[in-house]
């Protein structure tokens, strides 16, 4: 079970409180979205907008950390969470030693197109040196030349391509290519042979969103090897009545 931005069914997306609560309700990964601010610190939110899940404005990348970290993270969902606040990739490392995974989403909009030190692959590769996790994260992505340049690094986590695409052989060939760990799907587009493909070239398939029993059961019948979902408890239960 993967937690889709923490256990963000019952809590505010990316916050420490959905992090928790989704190893609290039995994940063994959580869905980690990042993006950089204006002074190239990593923090961790989905959209590059502030808009819908804080009470800011305009885009991520133009506020530094201390701006950002005033914002309220938490009211939109519900007024008990308006203490919140945006939570940087530090913090989340923190509270997942020793309790599960993360899999570290880096966005395609936060991708410079050619080297550099304060590239997000860089910056954040550069944290995880910091804190001795390798053994625990994953990177992924949907932007294949993000993945590339991170594989191209001789020691590196494991890493896992994203698409909301149809795929095929050559979705096959790029995941074997980049030496993947997983591939992550969008679960209307997955199919029996597709998965059948990933796991003949050693690639797991957890496909996103799952959130109700008959997809669940119908992936299941595919054999994949996980969910990433809004809400790990559901997944849970319907895992174990099959």
């Amino acid at each position: 079970m993967i937690a889709h931005r923490g256990y963000r069914a019952r809590y505010p997306e990316n916050t420490i409180p959905a992090f928790k609560a989704a190893f609290d309700a039995g994940a063994q990964m959580i869905e980690v979205d990042t993006t950089l601010t204006k002074d190239r610190q990593v923090v961790v939110i989905h959209d590059d907008n502030l808009k819908r899940t804080t009470n800011g404005r305009g885009k991520v990348c133009r506020y530094t950390l201390q701006e950002l970290r005033q914002l309220d993270a938490g009211s939109w969902f519900h007024p008990r969470f308006s203490h919140e606040r945006l939570p940087v990739l530090e913090e989340v490392l923190d509270l997942a030693n020793g309790r599960g995974v993360a899999n570290i989403e880096l966005k395609p909009y936060t991708f410079q197109g050619r080297p550099g030190p304060t590239g997000i692959e860089q910056l954040v590769l550069d944290l995880l040196h910091r804190e001795k996790a390798f053994d625990r994260v994953m990177l992924s992505s949907f932007d294949p030349d993000i993945l590339n340049r991170i594989a191209a690094v001789p020691a590196h986590p494991p890493l896992a391509l994203i698409t909301k695409k149809s795929s095929d052989s050559h979705t096959v060939n790029l995941c074997k290519q980049l030496k993947a760990f997983s591939f992550h799907p969008k679960y209307g587009k997955l199919n029996t042979d597709l998965v059948t493909q990933m796991h003949q070239v050693g690639i797991k398939v957890f496909p996103f969103t799952v959130n109700t029993k008959e997809s669940i059961i119908k992936l299941l019948k595919m054999d994949v090897d996980g969910f990433i979902t809004d809400d790990p408890i559901l997944v849970r239960r319907h895992v174990l009545e099959r």
